[in-house]
């Protein structure tokens, strides 16, 4: 039996695997927590390396990366653990996540606020930290994208003074009024 490695290693049979929930609809606040559950489908246990990037009209502040520890896609302070590297390759990961086992995650946007606006999305990428062939191939990954908006302000504002005409060298009082529209 050569394996399940493209027959570089007699008798290995171990796969990579993952799995991730479709992203949640967000709205606007000053942190955005986009909720996941990481799913492990290799048949090994396996760390799950966390990277993010962005594109639009706007640049995150930060992005980091919570283990959902409380109740299941709200950020607790206390609760919910900052995720660090656990296996030295200077990336975030999830840490050992046993063979099927599931992981709620919190992915931690940090908006820049007004005045910016519009959509970013954001893609989350998780990298299996198995390497199939040996070590000779590619890790296995998959990638979510998180629509994040900051929407626009929705403002009208009005300029009177009560009169038709004016006299030169008079003064005139003028009301100004800002509403939400």
């Amino acid at each position: 039996n050569m394996g399940g490695c493209g027959g570089q290693c007699a008798g290995a049979i171990a796969y990579a695997g993952v799995q991730v929930s479709p992203p949640t609809p967000v709205g606007p606040g000053l942190v955005v927590y986009l909720p996941h559950t990481v799913i492990n489908t290799g048949n090994s246990k396996d760390t799950f390396k966390l990277t993010s990037t962005y594109s639009g009209p706007w640049v995150p502040v930060s992005i980091t990366y919570y283990k959902d520890n409380g109740v299941v896609g709200v950020y607790e302070p206390g609760t919910d653990t900052l995720l660090t590297d656990t296996n030295g390759d200077a990336a975030p990961d999830t840490g050992p996540v046993t063979m099927g086992a599931s992981f709620n995650l919190l992915v931690a946007v940090v908006t820049p606020g007004p005045p910016a606006y519009g959509t970013v999305n954001v893609v989350t990428t998780f990298t299996s930290g198995f390497v199939a062939g040996c070590g000779a191939g590619s890790p296995t990954s998959t990638s979510v994208t998180d629509p994040v908006k900051i929407p626009a302000a929705d403002l009208r504002t009005t300029k009177t003074d009560g009169r038709v005409t004016a006299v030169p060298g008079t003064s005139i009082s003028y009301t100004i009024q800002v509403t939400n529209a």
